[in-house]
């Protein structure tokens, strides 16, 4: 059944199960701009060359080899999105799947990547990649960063979109902190954020402050050590998330049917498999079984517009309220700091007028970073270089000095 799109139709279905505090009334339009923001998600693709994997009529039957073409529309879909594209797509791990754990498998499977990032390479704006357990049946995780279409190419790591922080763990380590890979031996629910994550976990939510947290990972949190989906130290990772820093939501793959909880105030939320047969599979898989979503935040709540046979929720979180925004949609004008601002714009340039070390940086109105400078002292820049691909469109300018941080809103020039 086809879905609508959620920028022209309210966010409705699937929210019956949510306590009704979590509830809030559904925008008739998302209104994207420097004061929200719009991302993808998708949730084990899982692609291999296998036959399907359980009863066609299993919502969780496996449907290996019918991914890209699943891929291919997620990613149309996406784009026809523009000027509005997403400004980045999560993959919530298991990417391609696995086979054996000889040389010619894993070329295989080096294959596989390739084959997939042929589709997902197609869509317009940033990938981040979350590590799976399942490549790592044929692959070790450097085999998985030299082919990955990731921003950043490492096995946890954290970045900022606007106002948000998003934070990306690895639950594939043993019990012993050793990493998965392809000749190590190792179980799938032998899963475990070791203690070096966990140290860099503390210091990274700490630093992040009050800015609203987003953590994401393939395995879940949510469950008790004994659940085979469950990262086995979660309750040593949700007191982490529950006392640093300003966590409201955790995203999860791995359990394929999806599902939510809310555990101590933060949202847990378990993303069905894009890999998931349509009911009465023949094999190959089509469009009408695919899962994947588009993920929005507005002020104080999360609309989760799930495509496909994937559910929409709406969850709401105060926290979600300490976003900072360069500017809102009604503060065109200027900066929102009162009195001296030393952001000084003009049609074609923007100079900062300041003593000392400055860090200037551009948003486009989806809030994705455009560019960085550094400078010292008063230094004059170009502003197509600047918003570089933006053309007409709004631009948040921040610098950040030893006096604070300044804000101006502009028009991109872009090349």
């Amino acid at each position: 059944m086809s879905r609508r799109n959620p920028v022209l139709c309210p966010f409705a279905m699937g929210l019956a199960f949510l306590a009704p505090a979590l509830l809030a009334p559904a925008p008739v339009q998302a209104q994207l701009g420097p004061d929200s923001l719009r991302f993808a998600v998708i949730a084990d693709p899982q692609f291999a060359d296998k036959v399907t994997d359980g009863s066609a009529t299993a919502t969780t039957s496996r449907c290996y080899r019918g991914t890209p073409a699943k891929m291919d529309s997620a990613v149309a879909f996406y784009n026809r999105l523009a000027p509005s594209t997403p400004a980045f797509l999560l993959i919530l791990g298991d990417y391609v799947d696995g086979y054996t754990q000889s040389v010619s498998d894993s070329t295989k499977t080096m294959a596989d990547l390739d084959t997939m990032n042929a589709r997902t390479g197609r869509f317009q704006g940033d990938i981040y990649l979350v590590l799976g357990n399942h490549e790592q049946t044929s692959l070790n995780k450097t085999d998985i960063h030299s082919k990955s279409l990731s921003k950043i190419k490492q096995n946890f790591y954290s970045f900022d979109v606007g106002p948000f922080h998003f934070v990306v763990l690895d639950g594939n380590y043993t019990s012993n902190g050793a990493h998965y890979s392809r000749l190590a031996p190792w179980t799938w629910t032998d899963t475990w954020i070791h203690k070096p994550q966990r140290d860099w976990l503390i210091a990274d939510l700490r630093a992040a402050g009050d800015r609203p947290t987003i953590v994401s990972i393939h395995q879940n949190l949510n469950g008790a050590s004994t659940d085979d989906y469950s990262v086995n130290n979660a309750d040593t990772i949700r007191t982490i998330l529950e006392t640093n820093g300003n966590v409201t939501h955790v995203f999860q793959g791995h359990k394929h049917e999806g599902g939510y909880t809310r555990i101590n105030g933060i949202h847990y939320i378990t993303f069905q498999a894009m890999l998931n047969c349509p009911i009465a599979a023949t094999g190959t898989g089509t469009a009408n079984g695919n899962n994947y979503s588009l993920v929005t935040i507005r002020d104080t709540t999360m609309f989760i517009d799930g495509q496909m046979r994937s559910p929409d929720r709406t969850v709401a979180h105060k926290g979600l309220a300490k976003a900072v925004w360069a500017t809102s949609l009604k503060e065109r004008g200027g900066s929102v700091n009162a009195g001296w601002n030393p952001l000084e714009l003009t049609a074609r340039s923007v100079k900062v007028r300041a003593e000392g070390a400055h860090v200037l940086n551009a948003h486009d109105a989806a809030g994705r970073l455009l560019s960085t400078r550094t400078g010292h002292g008063v230094t004059l820049y170009d502003l197509a270089s600047l918003s570089s691909g933006v053309t007409g469109g709004m631009v948040v300018y921040t610098v950040r000095t030893e006096k604070g941080l300044f804000r101006k809103v502009g028009v991109g020039l872009g090349r």
